[in-house]
């Protein structure tokens, strides 16, 4: 067996994401992305031992994994974590907001988040140096939540929205080998 991290699948399927320059986003081979094509994102964390994987995990008392996660945790596996799992009809990103008025990036409708407040609004990529970043972009502020950067939650791997004015969750956008797995795409 061989030794890979838990991915995750980024579909450009949906239509609310948009860029942020004229400029073609590329993946790890230098290519220029393609919309409808899966392709894994692949945080970019200097430092030993490896970098994190982007997966999804379970919020609450939920039964389906529709949280956005950052996973320090390696494992042998086979194929990789698919993008959205079959209890999720939605492939699209929104953000959840808890009591304490923290939004924290999913996947799903307001079903799969029940008893928080649902964000549906796009997320944009901003190039960086060697890296691309995440920011969530709603028409109207939701409380204090009004930095738009994405990052993780100090004391957890969730992804959430921040106040921070440098994002702190970067990746590389890596297309998956087609002889290694499966991949389900979702129009």
């Amino acid at each position: 067996m061989k030794l890979i991290t838990l991915s995750f699948i980024f579909l450009f399927a949906f239509p609310i994401l948009t860029f942020s320059s004229s400029e073609p986003l590329l993946d790890t081979d230098g290519n220029p992305i393609l919309t409808g094509t899966a392709y894994y994102i692949k945080p970019i964390l200097l430092g030993p031992p490896f970098p994190p994987a982007v997966t999804l995990g379970y919020t609450g008392k939920s039964t389906c994994p529709t949280t956005v996660e950052i996973n320090h945790i390696y494992t042998l596996l086979r194929r990789p974590l698919l993008w959205r799992p079959d209890c999720i009809l939605s492939p699209k990103w929104i953000v959840f907001v808890d009591e304490n008025e923290k939004g924290y990036v999913g996947i799903g409708g307001p079903e799969f988040h029940a008893g928080y407040s649902t964000l549906y609004a796009p997320f944009s990529i901003h190039k960086s140096t060697h890296s691309y970043s995440l920011k969530f972009c709603p028409e109207t502020t939701y409380s204090n939540i009004d930095g738009y950067s994405l990052g993780n939650h100090v004391s957890l791997l969730n992804l959430v929205v921040t106040n921070n004015a440098e994002p702190n969750f970067q990746f590389a956008l890596q297309k998956p080998d087609p002889n290694y797995a499966k991949i389900r795409t979702i129009v």
